[in-house]
């Protein structure tokens, strides 16, 4: 597990090179053949990873759904490879917060290219020039057929959720380790899974087959030796 949360391997495979011109081009390229949002970078959703609620916590780790829990945030591209992921935070930190506080988040802010590009999220997020997210209460046929183009991108976030916690049972099991191990596990799942991705294995756009007899990388097999 420490082979694989080294962060020369984590910062190999897990990329966002929001900065890359060519890269958000391609990146909203790919989200426009979707449902055909534009602009587009990335979708962003968190999820609760449950784990022994930690002594002496006054139940800061108590999630929304009332169980111990890490609230994991990943932002994801259109063929389900996390860009970021954000492992660390409390049960009770909302999705929002843990966004707002993210280097992702900052380095988007930083932007000064003039074509718009955005996150897209669920309504747990703050709706501005940086991330969308679906309208409240669409009345229009433009703003009904915003809010169906908007799923059809976002689902992605959901889908890779679904596939990773299926491909390692440890995440749906309350793990009883404390909460900077739990995250560690959680990291090291997210690099497996991008390393999977680059080999062939795993879903794109959530279609296909799931493979979970991938070899480990050999760089990650020098890391764990030594």
């Amino acid at each position: 597990m420490y082979a694989l949360t080294d962060p020369i391997v984590v910062a190999h495979y897990i990329q966002f090179p929001i900065e890359d011109d060519s890269w958000r081009r391609r990146t909203a390229r790919d989200f426009s053949r979707m449902a055909g949002l534009r602009n587009v970078v990335g979708a962003v959703d968190g999820t609760f990873i449950p784990i022994l609620n930690p002594p002496n916590s006054n139940n800061s780790f108590r999630c929304r759904k009332q169980y111990p829990a890490l609230n994991v945030t990943c932002i994801v591209d259109s063929w389900g490879r996390i860009l970021y992921v954000n492992p660390r935070s409390s049960g009770s930190t909302h999705d929002s917060f843990v966004l707002e506080h993210s280097t992702a988040r900052r380095r988007i802010n930083a932007l000064t290219c003039p074509q718009g590009y955005a996150l897209i999220g669920d309504k747990a997020y703050k709706n501005d020039g940086r991330l969308m997210t679906p309208l409240a209460r669409p009345v229009t046929r433009q703003e009904k057929l915003y809010n169906k183009m908007h799923a059809k991108s976002r689902v992605i976030v959901e889908q890779v959720y679904g596939m990773i916690k299926r491909r390692f049972p440890a995440l749906t099991s309350r793990m009883r380790y404390e909460p900077a191990k739990c995250a560690r596990m959680v990291l090291a799942a997210t690099v497996l899974w991008n390393y999977g991705l680059d080999k062939g294995h795993g879903v794109q756009r959530g279609r296909g087959p799931i493979n979970n007899t991938y070899p480990m990388p050999l760089l990650l097999v020098m890391y764990a030796l030594l």
